[in-house]
Parts: structure tokens; sequence; C-alpha cells
């Protein structure tokens, strides 16, 4: 969801607040860059049940508010989102990137932890970690070697709930497999990141 915007043509990026495309059954929460365009009426947003085809327009952000929450989702709905530019003349862009999003089911008992995959991976010298958390939690990240040996802790403690960022940089390190292990409340998470300088 990282692609650059293209102010010519009027293309504008959403990114979904939960990267990874899971969020939370209350809503979606759509934000993206504004346009740089200086005569920018409203940016509307569209849904679809399928990435190419029958995207229907469900609302509308003013040009001062780069968000929108779409909360007429329900448990186990699969969603593409994609958003215009409207300019004050009544111009319409070109649809932005697609955005998908699966509505998940969080039981009782699940901890609603998620741990993204290290962006950007290939990495030199750092990359971001992401994840999120439904509650508050203890958490710990740590990085180990090929060989199962931990060389770093990149943060130990109580994080609130929501979406948090560590960064590994292995300017220190020589090139190789590198493992991020998350624990929250005992569930734990692990993703494989490469090295390459």
């Amino acid at each position: 969801m990282n692609k650059q915007i293209s102010i010519k043509i009027l293309f504008i990026l959403i990114s979904l607040i939960y990267s990874n495309s899971v969020v939370f059954p209350q809503a979606v929460k759509l934000t993206w860059k504004s346009s740089q365009e200086t005569n920018v009426s409203h940016y509307n947003i569209y849904r679809s049940t399928h990435r190419l085809l029958n995207f229907h327009f469900i609302g509308a952000s003013d040009n001062t508010h780069a968000v929108y929450t779409d909360d007429n989702v329900t448990n186990g709905d699969h969603f593409f989102y994609a958003a215009t530019v409207v300019l004050q003349d009544g111009t319409e862009s070109y649809f932005s990137n697609i955005a998908e999003v699966y509505i998940r089911n969080l039981d009782k008992n699940d901890v609603g932890f998620e741990l993204k995959q290290n962006y950007p991976n290939p990495f030199n010298p750092s990359t971001n970690i992401h994840f999120s958390l439904t509650k508050p939690q203890f958490v710990t990240a740590k990085v180990y070697d090929i060989r199962g040996q931990e060389i770093l802790t990149l943060f130990e403690g109580h994080k609130k709930a929501g979406l948090h960022k560590v960064v590994f940089d292995g300017k220190d390190m020589m090139n190789g497999v590198f493992f991020i292990c998350v624990n929250a409340g005992g569930t734990v998470k692990t993703r494989r990141m490469i090295l390459l300088k």
C-alpha cells in the first residue's frame, strides 16, 4: 500500500490503519494522503466485494479530512475499497489503489494480536516492524539470528491497544537472515527478515 501518489492524474493513496488488512469488527477506518491540488472539493469512497467489479459509492470526506470510517460492516465481511478526488468543477479522478479488508471475528479469549511482515524486506540497514493489539498487553520484541540465538531486545514493557512500531537497525550486523519474535500476553508470533547490504 505504500505507493507514490501521482498528483497530475489525481490519484490518491489509501492505506489502512491495520496494514495487514485485518481490522476490528466495529468499523473500517481508511486514511490517505491528501491531494496537493488546490481546487479539491471532496473525496469519494467506494466499496465492493470484488477486487475489480461493482464498486458502489458509500460516502464522501471533505477536502480537509483525509479519513473515512465505514461502520456498516459485520464479522466475516471481505471488502475492497477505493477512493477518488473530486474537483470543484465536478471532475472526478480515476480510482486510487485498491485496499483489501477482512473483518475478522475476535473471540473473547483472543488477545487480538497481529504481527505484520517487516518493511522493507530485504532491508539495509533498518526495517520497520508493526504490530497491533486490541487491548493493553505486556509485550516483548526480540531479534534472533538464523541459529536461534537472541541478539537484541527491541522492546520490553506495556503497550496500549492500537498499532505500534519498532525499528530494527542492522547497521552493525552482517548480511543474513534474522527473526523478529513478538510476545504479547503469552501469544508469540514470528516473522523472517533478511538483511542485505
